[in-house]
């Protein structure tokens, strides 16, 4: 399956079931509307730190992988991008 597909069906799923979620709810609306934003934002809480720690693991493994490789960090670059820029500038001046 492609990548499309499996997005199209999850999106589709989630859709339909909150259609039915809502209509055949218990509660009135305004109760009902304050749940659904606490919970949506309970979860969009949860996928953000989830999200962090993703980031975070990738970026150490990175790190070490550039660091066991001898390959220079994006700081360490950039570090030598500015000082090769001062020098030719100090030598154009000269």
């Amino acid at each position: 399956m492609s990548f499309k597909k499996i997005l199209l069906g999850l999106m589709s799923g989630i859709t339909t079931g909150s259609i039915f979620g809502v209509g055949y709810t218990s509660k009135k609306g305004a109760a009902m509307r304050k749940k659904m934003l606490a919970d949506e934002n309970q979860y969009a809480n949860v996928l953000k730190g989830k999200v962090n720690r993703s980031v975070g693991r990738v970026t150490s493994n990175l790190g070490k992988f550039f660091k066991k490789n001898g390959i220079p960090s994006l700081k360490e670059r950039t570090e030598i991008t500015k000082k090769k820029q001062d020098n030719k500038l100090h030598s154009s001046n000269l």
